[in-house]
């Protein structure tokens, strides 16, 4: 690989991760809210739900935000690092949207509870 396309594909590689540490940062904070609203109110099977969608999302958190390399120097990249970054970068955005869904997934948990007759319209049994 030529040393502007190491150049390229390091800055590639940046953007997913700083673009990931941000949406997972985001995302986490407005679910938890909603989450957080919902269980003041009632509760019930989403609520459970939502919460272990919560646990989940969070721990995803951690992993992106915490665990993320710092980027190897432009200049003195190896190839096995450039890989190495290139690696936790498809990751990191895997892991985001993983998180995003995860997150909404929580979302639609608990408001699934607090609609009643959206239960009804989607399940047509009732667990209750």
């Amino acid at each position: 690989m030529t040393p502007p396309a190491r150049k390229r594909e390091l800055a590639h590689s940046r953007h997913l991760i700083s673009t990931a540490k941000l949406v997972v940062t985001l995302s986490v904070a407005i679910a938890a809210t909603f989450v957080s609203t919902a269980l003041k109110h009632e509760e019930g099977v989403g609520d459970d739900a939502g919460v272990a969608l919560m646990l989940v999302t969070l721990f995803i958190t951690i992993v992106v935000v915490a665990f993320a390399p710092s980027p190897p120097n432009a200049e003195e990249v190896s190839g096995l690092e450039l890989r190495r970054f290139r690696r936790w970068a498809r990751w990191a955005h895997r892991l985001m949207v993983l998180q995003v869904l995860t997150s909404s997934l929580s979302v639609a948990a608990v408001i699934f509870v607090q609609r009643p007759e959206w239960q009804t319209w989607f399940l047509p049994w009732r667990w209750h």
